[in-house]
């Protein structure tokens, strides 16, 4: 029951926080992620099958990347930053809410875990992961 509950809680943890990055967008102003329907919560919008089999599989995936055109936000800077910074956040306010949660439903508990986990990595200033975007964003352009 456990490996059900995981593959339910990934499906919503990835749903949520590329929703979140699609719907930061498009309140900045880049039409982009609603032209190519990622402005959802449906799962089968947001899941790259070949990244969530590697996570099942090795415990490291990725979902399909929200596409972005920066050049639609008034302030590049700001709009980047903001997009970046947008999934990981969701992923802990999800994984905080799922706490809270788990007092009545105990197996929130572990959704609460797998968001925070997936919230905290994205933040890591690695390439392709939204901590490299969001370093980039304090770098001045010239480097």
């Amino acid at each position: 029951m456990e490996f059900v509950y995981t593959l339910f809680f990934l499906l919503i943890a990835f749903s949520v926080h590329e929703f979140f990055h699609a719907f930061v967008a498009d309140r900045m102003g880049d039409p982009t992620p609603r032209l190519h329907g990622r402005l959802t919560l449906n799962p089968l919008a947001h899941i790259d099958l070949l990244g969530f089999a590697s996570l099942m599989l090795f415990r490291l995936g990725w979902g399909k990347p929200v596409p972005v055109n920066p050049n639609n936000f008034k302030n590049y800077r700001v709009g980047e930053a903001l997009v970046s910074i947008s999934g990981p956040v969701s992923n802990i306010v999800l994984a905080v809410f799922a706490v809270f949660l788990s007092r009545v439903f105990s197996p929130l508990a572990l959704l609460a875990v797998i968001s925070f986990q997936l919230g905290v990595f994205n933040l890591l200033p690695i390439y392709p992961l939204d901590g490299f975007k969001l370093v980039g964003c304090f770098i001045p352009r010239r480097f």
